[in-house]
C-alpha cells in the first residue's frame, strides 16, 4: 500500500513543534496547545485556514477529559500511543476514533507506589460537582500473608449523583493495579453504591475478602446515606 503524505513531522521536542505549526496557522488553546478536537480524532481537518487532512497525536496536542468534558494537556506515553495508533490507522484510510481519557497515572518513588485516576477535589469543584471524598488504610492483602501493606486510598465522588469522579493511592504493594480497575468504574460513569458490590477475585495471598477499594466504597455510600 502507498501513502501519500503531503508534509510528515516527527518531533521529540513539544516546543519547537508547537512553534512550528503555530507559524503554519494552526490555533492553539489558553494553555498554549494544539487543539485536537473531536472531528480531528475522526480523521477529519485542523482547525486552520491553510492546512486540510492533518492529524495531531501524542504529547503535542490535547486530549478529551471524559470527567470533566473538557480539553486538557495530559502528555503521557500510553495516551499518546493509542492517539498515534489512530492517526495511523487513518492515515491509511481506516475510521478509527479517540473517545478520550480520564487521567491515569502512577509512578514510583523507592518502595513507595502512588497512584491516581479522575479528576482530584479542586478540580471536581472548578467543574461545578458537588464533591465530597473519603479516606481509608487498609491491608493490601490478608494481615497474616507475608509482604501485606498498609494503603491509603481516597475516593473523590459527587454527592448529587453519587458517581465516582477520582481516585488516588499511595502504598509499598498492590496500588497501582487497584488503580486500574477504579479507572474502569470512572470510564463506565459507575457510583460509589456500585463499586462497593463489585465482584473481585479473592484469595489470601492478594487481597482481604473486603478489598481496600470495596471497604473505602463502602465507607463513602455511609456518607451519601446521610
Amino acid at each position: 500500500m502507498r501513502i501519500k503524505l503531503h508534509s510528515p513531522i516527527l518531533e521529540s521536542s513539544n516546543n519547537s513543534l508547537r512553534d512550528f505549526l503555530r507559524a503554519k496557522g494552526f490555533k492553539s488553546t489558553k494553555e498554549r496547545e494544539i487543539l485536537l478536537n473531536e472531528l480531528e480524532t475522526r480523521g477529519e481537518h485542523f482547525n486552520a485556514e491553510n492546512l486540510y487532512s492533518g492529524y495531531a497525536a501524542g504529547d503535542c496536542c490535547e486530549v478529551f477529559n471524559l470527567l470533566s468534558q473538557d480539553w486538557v494537556h495530559t502528555p503521557l506515553g500510553d495516551i499518546a500511543n493509542k492517539q498515534g495508533r489512530v492517526a495511523g490507522e487513518n492515515v491509511a484510510g481506516g475510521k478509527a476514533t479517540f473517545s478520550g481519557v480520564v487521567g491515569s497515572a502512577a509512578f514510583k518513588v523507592f518502595e513507595l507506589e502512588v497512584a491516581f485516576t479522575g479528576l482530584g477535589t479542586q478540580v471536581a469543584r472548578q467543574y461545578g460537582f458537588d464533591v465530597d471524598s473519603q479516606i481509608i488504610e487498609a491491608e493490601s492483602k490478608v494481615g497474616y500473608m507475608p509482604g501485606s501493606k498498609r494503603m491509603l486510598i481516597k475516593l473523590i465522588f459527587d454527592r448529587r449523583s453519587g458517581r465516582l469522579l477520582g481516585a488516588q493511592m499511595a502504598g509499598k504493594e498492590g496500588v497501582a493495579r487497584r488503580i486500574n480497575a477504579l479507572a474502569v468504574t470512572l470510564h463506565q460513569k459507575m457510583t460509589i453504591d456500585e463499586i462497593a458490590r463489585l465482584d473481585f477475585a479473592y484469595a489470601p495471598p492478594f487481597s482481604a475478602p473486603f478489598d481496600p477499594i470495596l471497604i473505602a466504597a463502602e465507607q463513602a455510600g455511609k456518607k451519601l446515606q446521610k
